[in-house]
């Protein structure tokens, strides 16, 4: 919605677990970009939190995904098929530390996510 309300087309893809099956879902689409977004964990290290955002080579990925990192930094932080596009994956928190997994259940810290991660869309060169 955040994307939208300032003009972007949005694609949602399937919730597919497989990375493969969501690089070719935005091959398919004639995508300009994707971001994946995902919870992470790190079970032997329960304390461990914060968003992170990773990218795949191609060129403008790099600058998305400081973009997308430097906007969560503000907001909330305190492989292998070739996809043809800049992607990003966003790691929005640990799953292994509980009070972020509380937080991740939260709608309205998933609006805040999305806002900081829409923002960081929309501050980049590839938007």
């Amino acid at each position: 919605a955040e994307l939208q309300g300032r003009g972007a087309v949005v694609k949602l893809g399937s919730r597919a677990k497989d990375l493969s099956a969501r690089v070719r879902e935005a091959n398919s689409f004639g995508a300009d970009l994707l971001v994946s977004i995902h919870q992470n964990s790190l079970p032997s290290s329960p304390s461990t939190r914060g968003a992170q955002v990773f990218w795949n080579r191609q060129e403008g990925a790099e600058e998305l995904a400081s973009s997308i990192q430097e906007s969560l930094n503000g907001a909330v932080n305190a492989g292998h098929e070739k996809i043809t596009v800049p992607g990003v994956l966003v790691e929005c928190g640990f799953l292994s530390n509980a009070a972020e997994t509380e937080q991740l259940k939260d709608p309205a810290y998933q609006t805040k996510l999305a806002a900081a991660i829409a923002a960081g869309v929309l501050n980049s060169d590839k938007s």
